[in-house]
């Protein structure tokens, strides 16, 4: 699975609970604290549990401390390689 597929499946989970399409408004690479993105720590916890069981990986604690965990694009190069 490459990274683009990753990142849309991930962005439909985060768009279904939250309603916000970060692919569509060009945020990839935008922090999910961000003004742009605007989800909150709370929403991570839901994102964290349903990318593990979407994808069969386990994200540990370094994974989630990571800069990578907090983009979708660094989020998708996370499961990727977790995955390859």
């Amino acid at each position: 699975m490459n990274t683009r597929n990753v990142a849309a499946k991930i962005n439909d989970v985060i768009c279904d609970k939250f309603d916000i399409d970060i692919l569509e408004k060009g945020l990839a690479d935008k922090h999910f604290f961000s003004r742009d993105v605007n989800l909150y720590a709370r929403n991570l916890v839901y994102i964290l549990f349903e990318t593990e069981q979407l994808f069969g990986v386990k994200l540990n604690e370094g994974d989630v401390l990571s800069d990578q965990f907090y983009t979708l694009n660094g989020l998708s190069e996370l499961i990727c390689s977790k995955t390859s």
